[in-house]
């Protein structure tokens, strides 16, 4: 009918505004606040982004958000090289007694690590490859 194409047409036209170069934050915290508020089984929710800085923004943020207090609130847990064991190793806990874990990673943990209680994954679309430069004859992590 009429309806959907109208909304086929909307969509289009929202997907040609997305802008691939930027990580939608935003967009990331509507789908967890999502999850908290709609769906009937917890389970702890993996985030995938290209890197720390994007990692701890994304926590930063997320610890920001104002959930009601009768919705499990956030457990943000890294997980990443450059944090520590002690820190990672909650990933692979229970979440604490009222809280929701939120294990954000780069892809790199998509095939080296399994979290057992894992229900909901959000994957950005973007990760951090090294690249070889023939300016400065150097390899580099770049997005």
């Amino acid at each position: 009918g009429k309806y959907s194409s109208d909304r086929g047409a909307q969509m289009r036209m929202d997907l040609e505004m997305i802008d691939e170069n930027v990580l939608d934050y935003t967009l990331i915290e509507r789908l967890v606040q999502h999850i908290l508020t709609n769906e009937r089984e917890k389970g702890t929710i993996l985030v995938f982004l290209p890197g720390i800085t994007e990692i701890l923004t994304l926590i930063r943020r997320c610890k920001g958000l104002e959930i009601p207090h009768h919705l499990p609130q956030l457990h943000c847990i890294p997980l990443h090289s450059s944090i520590s064991m002690d820190v990672q190793q909650q990933a692979f806990r229970p979440a604490p007694a009222g809280t929701l874990k939120l294990v954000i990673a780069t892809n790199i943990a998509e095939t080296s690590v399994t979290i057992p209680d894992v229900r909901f994954v959000i994957d950005c679309g973007r990760q951090k490859q090294m690249q070889y430069t023939t300016e400065t004859q150097m390899q580099a992590l770049v997005d």
